[in-house]
């Protein structure tokens, strides 16, 4: 698998820069499933965006069960920015196989700037639905 074949699909140069960094030779470290009904799997590691409504606040996070880490959000359990900031719809999250990659990518889209996480969330779920109830474990 080529980087460009790969990293077609981003249009936003920081995506790109991301996608491509995650690359191991010609191997792809990472599945992103965005927005689709995925089964949950122990040693599958999710990297995920919480937002408080459309264009508001976003929290970036790594977990390996969101059907744990998600509801804590939401019980306001799961830190003070989020319970605070009532930050507790999933708008967006992928799908990792390996646990430093999937901590990696949570550190590098933290560093991106805030129209670039918004760029990446509009792109995959324009409307900021809350896709945790799509979900199945």
């Amino acid at each position: 698998m080529t980087r460009d074949k790969v990293c077609a699909p981003f249009s936003v140069p920081s995506v790109s820069r991301a996608c491509r960094t995650a690359l191991i030779g010609d191997t792809l470290q990472t599945s992103f499933r965005p927005g689709g009904i995925v089964m949950i799997d122990e040693k599958q590691y999710f990297v995920y965006i919480l937002a408080s409504g459309i264009g508001r606040k976003v929290y970036v996070g790594v977990t390996n069960n969101l059907f744990r880490r998600i509801p804590e959000h939401k019980a306001g359990k799961g830190g003070t920015y989020t319970r605070e900031n009532r930050i507790d719809r999933l708008v967006y999250y992928e799908v990792h196989t390996d646990v430093a990659m999937a901590i990696l990518r949570e550190k590098r889209i933290k560093r991106w700037s805030r129209r670039d996480k918004v760029t990446m969330i509009e792109r995959e779920n324009p409307n900021w639905v809350d896709l945790f109830p799509r979900l199945r474990p």
